[in-house]
């Protein structure tokens, strides 16, 4: 799963990526790769408070450009 992000919240309260800026100039992207199913659920409590970030399968990643594949 990849969220892009430039605010800290996506609908609902998920914080994907919580520690992004509005005024920074920059994308904040998180990365989840290789989490099984019972993974997702565990984790998916713990983005309503940005600490699934913590998990090593979980990057978050700066960037003020983008490209298409």
């Amino acid at each position: 799963m990849i969220t892009v992000g430039n605010g800290i919240s996506l609908g609902g309260g998920f914080y994907l990526t919580p520690d992004a800026r509005l005024d920074d100039g920059q994308f904040d992207l998180c990365l989840i790769q290789n989490m099984p199913l019972p993974s997702i659920l565990r984790n998916l409590l713990k983005v309503y408070s940005g600490k699934h970030k913590e998990d090593p399968r979980v990057k978050i990643v700066r960037s003020d450009h983008l490209h298409d594949c």
